[in-house]
């Protein structure tokens, strides 16, 4: 048995050459007959070596050696297998580098390379987790307009559902476009259901252009129209979070990420600060259409109402909370209750065959609102414009950039040529 000290300076620069090059580190302490009481250490020179080797530019592999000895060095870590061994379970790194033999820095690296490609990692107390039931806390934005007593214009899209064969793509671009080229609203709000999502419904396959998440999340990216100084202010909707359930994939903060004028502001409900004295809720409930269109809409206000005068008193805060956007129920209506100014956000998508079992028609639109406020916050007057669209049929197709090649199904052209001489 050997140790650290006993090893030669060429044996020492090949076995951190070969660490470098992902080898396990077991397989480098058996091939030069490491002690098992000093193994730690010797990972722990392995460790040091490969960080100064990069330092000093001298970070190549292992050099050809002969001899049955010396073996292909394996490279990286399947992400599939990662995900699925940290899938719902605290692991630490430690127990990561026994499981797939690798070092603790490389497992590391792997992870983040998971979280890096949108994946829900979560790192807490010396552990890291794939999670599938919570999504990471999102960043809330800085107040927008801080001129109390102003008159203020903002937008909302809500249920965009990009990938669905019903989306309405002409429709989206036609309001975000009008918003701001004759408004001037430089602020859109979208309270969820960015995507169209996975398995959401039985027979949802057949409602969707887009079957993989990466498709969905390209082409939520290119529905977005760009325009400059404006931003979207996005959470997450059931339909997004279908793809947390399946597979740990946030896909609506890789898109924020990809994009620098959307906001990820997590799922269900966020709050972003119109004025340090107005807030906006951005909601995505749960449940079906119910028979009155204000039942749902009606009951959350009550709530919030309630939940703001009880934090008033607990928390000795005045309540900031004047608006609800909420979204999921693809229709369209207004109330105010209380100090609270709510709305039905309509949808940008059109009859989906699930719609069509339900009997229901959406209705297909945006809201523009011009709000007038006091300077202690509250709304003095709204002014309306919700604008209305009517559906397309298959107007993703009129679209080319939303779908990869590879992604399209084919077309079947007709079978037979009308002639009206052969029928007479």
């Amino acid at each position: 048995m050997r140790y650290w000290k006993d090893l030669t300076n060429e044996e020492r620069r090949r076995a951190i050459r070969a660490y470098i090059a992902h080898e396990g580190r077991a397989r480098i302490a058996n091939r030069y007959q490491i002690a098992p009481d000093h193994r730690e250490t010797f990972y722990r020179k392995l460790r040091d070596g490969s960080y100064y080797a990069g330092l000093m530019g001298d970070d190549r592999g292992p050099e050809p050696e002969s001899g049955p000895e010396i073996e292909a060095a394996p490279y990286g870590i399947d992400a599939d297998k990662l995900a699925a061994f940290m899938r719902n379970t605290p692991r630490s790194l430690s127990a990561l580098s026994r499981e797939f033999d690798r070092s603790e820095y490389t497992v590391a690296q792997a992870v983040h390379r998971l979280k890096d490609n949108g994946y829900n990692v979560i790192e807490s107390r010396g552990t890291v987790i794939l999670d599938t039931k919570e999504v990471a806390r999102p960043i809330v934005p800085k107040t927008l307009i801080d001129l109390p007593g102003m008159r203020l214009k903002v937008a909302v899209a809500s249920d965009i559902h990009a990938a669905s064969t019903a989306q309405q793509v002409t429709a989206l671009r036609r309001f975000i476009r009008e918003a701001y080229e004759v408004h001037g609203i430089k602020d859109v709000f979208v309270p969820g259901d960015v995507t169209a999502g996975m398995g959401v419904y039985r027979g949802q396959i057949h409602d969707l252009y887009a079957h993989s998440a990466d498709a969905q999340r390209r082409a939520a990216n290119a529905t977005l129209p760009r325009y400059a100084g404006l931003r979207y202010y996005m959470i997450g909707g059931n339909h997004d979070y279908s793809h947390i359930k399946s597979d740990g994939y946030n896909i609506v903060q890789h898109l924020c990420q990809e994009r620098d004028d959307c906001v990820y502001l997590g799922y269900d409900m966020a709050n972003v600060p119109l004025t340090d004295r107005c807030d906006i809720r951005l909601w995505h409930p749960s449940g079906g259409v119910p028979y009155a269109l204000s039942y749902r809409l009606q009951k959350g206000q009550e709530q919030f109402n309630a939940a703001e005068i009880m934090a008033a008193i607990t928390e000795d805060r005045t309540p900031n909370l004047r608006l609800v956007f909420s979204g999921h129920l693809h229709v369209q209506m207004s109330m105010m209750q209380g100090a609270i100014q709510g709305l039905q956000a309509g949808c940008f998508e059109g009859q989906t065959n699930y719609l069509k079992r339900k009997g229901l028609y959406p209705q297909i639109g945006g809201w523009i609102l011009e709000l007038r406020l006091t300077d202690a916050g509250l709304i003095q007057g709204v002014t309306y414009d919700w604008l209305q669209f009517s559906e397309i049929v298959n107007d993703w197709r009129n679209y080319p950039e939303l779908v990869p090649g590879d992604e399209e199904p084919g077309r079947i052209e007709a079978l037979y040529e009308w002639r009206a001489e052969e029928a007479a």
